[in-house]
């Protein structure tokens, strides 16, 4: 046959189990994150996932980061200090 049977073996659980109690935890965090600082606090990490995957990739499977993706990950990084210092402006102000 052209497809073949999906089992339930050891690799097909790792990786159920993994994705369930890694999708758990990250709810649970950004949960917790938004109930004590606010949910734009929360929204402004996601962008940091992504410069940390590039960085576990540069460095655990030794992929090449570009030139361009560093200085996208530098602007990511300004805009998300200047959002945040911003907000906090703006709760003491008033």
């Amino acid at each position: 046959m052209w497809f073949s049977k999906l089992e339930w073996n050891l690799q097909l659980s790792t990786i159920a189990y993994c994705g369930v109690v890694i999708s758990a935890l990250a709810y649970y965090l950004q949960t917790w994150c938004i109930s004590y600082k606010g949910p734009v606090f929360a929204a402004m990490f996601i962008p940091l996932q992504v410069i940390i995957v590039a960085l576990f990739l540069a460095i655990a499977f030794a992929e090449r980061l570009q030139f361009g993706s560093l200085i996208g990950a530098f602007l990511i990084i300004v805009g998300l200090y200047c959002v945040l210092w911003g907000k906090k402006e703006r709760q003491s102000c008033c």
